[in-house]
């Protein structure tokens, strides 16, 4: 079962949510339907997709994570930190605290005592959860430690300038939310209607293994009917 979650109007937020969410990647990769096998299908790099169908321009996928002398992991996970925020000084911040050598080691640390942690659990055996500070909620994995903040926001702005009017704009992470929540109840009831059992993923939706081929169908043709333009599609 799953439920949509607004922000106090239709038009912010409105994503599915069910408790399988919870579950890591790694092990809902095991999931079965009806003893059939899964595969987890993902829309990439959707809200760039959105802003940009916004502005009538098709997102070039294969270079939305590309800026150079930067890795594309720290790209995307930029990406995802400016969409959703209002405060550019808060995202300089959290650069910056992610950019710090001491820093990075304590991440690692909580990182593996968390996943030791979790594994615990899953046993059933007792465990005791490791200390959190409060920053780590902000940190950015993979930020080098030498990234002048500013620098690497004004590289990502000149690289989306086509959106630049909606990056940091008021609620622009909720919009996008609403976007894309209501492709993937579009992608839902599309399945259902085809007898194909779907789990969402807020981006993804997991779906039996033989049934591949006609999700896949599915997402692109209920994302170009919301936007106006093709996806880029994954599966894993």
């Amino acid at each position: 079962f799953v439920k949509r979650k607004f922000r106090d109007t239709l038009e912010l937020g409105g994503r599915f949510y069910g408790s399988f969410q919870q579950i890591p990647s790694k092990d809902r990769a095991r999931f079965k339907i009806d003893d059939n096998a899964t595969i987890e299908i993902d829309y990439s790099a959707n809200h760039l997709g959105i802003l940009y169908a916004w502005e009538g321009i098709k997102l070039d996928y294969l270079k939305a994570y590309s800026i150079e002398g930067y890795e594309r992991d720290t790209i995307k996970a930029i990406t995802l930190r400016a969409l959703n925020t209002t405060d550019f000084s808060t995202l300089h911040r959290a650069i910056t605290t992610s950019a710090k050598p001491k820093n990075k080691a304590t991440f690692k640390t909580y990182k593996d005592s968390r996943a030791i942690h979790d594994l615990l659990r899953s046993k059933g055996l007792a465990s005791k959860p490791p200390h959190k500070p409060k920053w780590l909620d902000t940190f950015i994995e993979g930020i080098p430690s030498d990234t002048i903040a500013a620098d690497l926001v004004d590289a990502f702005l000149e690289k989306h300038s086509a959106i630049k009017a909606h990056i940091g704009s008021p609620n622009i992470g909720l919009k996008l939310q609403a976007v894309d929540s209501e492709i993937m109840a579009l992608v839902l009831d599309t399945l259902r209607l085809e007898n194909i059992p779907a789990l969402p993923v807020h981006d993804s939706v997991i779906v039996p293994y033989q049934k591949r081929s006609k999700a896949l169908a599915v997402m692109t043709q209920s994302f170009k009917q919301i936007t106006g333009f093709l996806p880029k599609i994954k599966a894993t």
